[in-house]
Parts: C-alpha cells; sequence; structure tokens
C-alpha cells in the first residue's frame, strides 16, 4: 500500500512539474526554472549531440517544495543538447538548442495545431498548419549538432518540404512565430 501511494504521488509531482527554459533556442545562456509540488530526489543533467554529459545540475539530489532555477548554456559551443529532467525513477527529455541566429521561442508549445507529415521522412515532408496564417511565418530546421542547415518562409498553411539532400538523422524544425518546434527523422 505504501508503495502504490508513493508511485501515485510521484506520478502527481511528476505530471505538474516540468522544467521551463527562458528561451529556446538560446544564444549565450538560458534560464531553466522548475517548480516541485512535494520534496522529492531530483537529477538534472545535460549532454551533447553525441551523448557526452556537459554539466549536471542536480545528481540524486533532495529538494524542498518550492520554485527553483539555474542558468545554462554559458561558455559551451552552439549545438542540439539533451536535457534529463528525473525525480526518483520517472524521467523527461527536453531538448535545446544554442544558435547565434536571431531566433527566440518563448515556449514549445504549440499555438495553433501544426501536423509534420509524413515523420520520419524519406526526403520529402509536407507541414499543415490547422488555421490559416495571417502573415508569412520562418521555418527553421537544424541538424543533429544543431547548425542551421534549412530556412524557409511559409505563407499559406500549408507547405511541402524537400530535405532530400540531408543525410539521415533526427533534425529539429523549428517555427518561432508560432512558438513551435519538434523532431523529423529522414529515413531513406
Amino acid at each position: 500500500m505504501l508503495l502504490v501511494f508513493l508511485l501515485l504521488s510521484i506520478n502527481k509531482i511528476f505530471a505538474q512539474d516540468s522544467l521551463r527554459f527562458s528561451h529556446n533556442p538560446f544564444r549565450d545562456s538560458t534560464l531553466i526554472s522548475f517548480d516541485i509540488s512535494s520534496a522529492a530526489k531530483i537529477s538534472i543533467i545535460a549532454y551533447n549531440n553525441v551523448g557526452q554529459k556537459v554539466d549536471s545540475f542536480y545528481k540524486d539530489t533532495f529538494l524542498q517544495i518550492g520554485s527553483h532555477s539555474f542558468y545554462f548554456g554559458a561558455g559551451i559551443p552552439e549545438g542540439f543538447y539533451i536535457v534529463i529532467y528525473k525525480i526518483y525513477s520517472k524521467s523527461k527529455v527536453y531538448q535545446i538548442i544554442k544558435s547565434q541566429q536571431n531566433l527566440k521561442i518563448n515556449n514549445l508549445h504549440q499555438q495553433k495545431s501544426i501536423l509534420i507529415f509524413p515523420n520520419p521522412s524519406q526526403g520529402n515532408s509536407n507541414i499543415l498548419v490547422e488555421n490559416l496564417i495571417s502573415k508569412a511565418v520562418s521555418i527553421y530546421i537544424y541538424d543533429p549538432a544543431g547548425r542551421l542547415v534549412y530556412t524557409a518562409i511559409i505563407f499559406d498553411s500549408s507547405m511541402k518540404l524537400d530535405i532530400s539532400k540531408f543525410e539521415n538523422g533526427l533534425y529539429t524544425l523549428c517555427i518561432p512565430d508560432l512558438g513551435y518546434s519538434t523532431q523529423l527523422v529522414l529515413m531513406r
């Protein structure tokens, strides 16, 4: 019974508590913040695109209820990073990008319903925005190393992407004007 209560408590904590990034993509550093609704053992570790640990912010650290924050990114090269947020045995994975491009995505939550298909792609994908776009918006695609490899402007609620010249891999597609970011997989 105690184990069931503990697991339900962990799930409740985890469902409520997520990392927030002040900017993503970010230029110099980003403020990572989170709130925990009950005391918990936390680990937050950042890795680069080849899986090497870049930084550990908390490692099996017991934190009290409340707001917590720290800065990430100063002194690291441009690129694609993975941040793993672990509460007890549950984990959430976040992708963030350090780029010198002048981009800003306040939150990686959809403000409009956006569909990328097919994904995984064999070289051609489509972008479909549920509601009509009232202005032209920019699209950026980053390679696994976090380098900007594709830019385009979408003027309508749909667009074809030709990424057939890219190598197979995991790419990040960002539409900052719509507050949207997702992974795009290219497999042939």
